[in-house]
């Protein structure tokens, strides 16, 4: 698989929006996730995203589609050493190898590319139920987990 780079404008776009931490215009909002205008209205429309009152995107809501929009490396690469004071510790990417079937792998490559994710992307949105289902037992075992889980919208780092 293809490893993913960030432009330097692009790099820029994510520390602006995790350094940040503000209410944005809808259209700087767009521009600064790089996603279409019209789209991000539609998801708001839809319920998908919460807009203030006067139609402006909050922080919480920039930061959970930066994290939707780009893998959680490149966001942790951008940051470079501010990660720390701007992201929850336990939100730092980390590798695991793990044996799954040829089947499965390939499965989730294709849901991947179908959903425009990239696989750890796609992965991570789908663990998320699995953190959500066992959270009680997960924040008791585990010093730091209901912050990473609940990031952005849980409380600021």
């Amino acid at each position: 698989m293809k490893t993913r780079r960030l432009s330097s404008e692009e790099a820029a776009r994510i520390r602006h929006i995790f350094t940040n931490k503000r209410t944005y215009e809808i259209g700087e909002a767009a521009t600064l996730l790089g996603l279409d205008e019209r789209d991000l209205c539609d998801e708001i429309d839809r319920g998908d995203i919460a807009a203030t009152a006067d139609t402006r995107l909050p922080w919480k809501e920039a930061a959970y589609l930066a994290l939707r929009n780009w893998p959680l490396d490149l966001i942790f690469e951008a940051l470079g050493a501010d990660a720390d004071s701007h992201l929850p510790a336990l939100l730092r990417p980390t590798t695991i190898t793990t044996t799954l079937p040829g089947y499965q792998v390939r499965m989730l490559e294709v849901l991947a590319q179908h959903y425009g994710l990239d696989l750890s992307t796609f992965l991570q949105l789908h663990l998320l139920d699995l953190a959500s289902v066992e959270s009680p037992m997960l924040a008791d075992c585990i010093p730091g987990f209901s912050e990473a889980f609940r990031f952005p919208y849980g409380g600021e780092v």
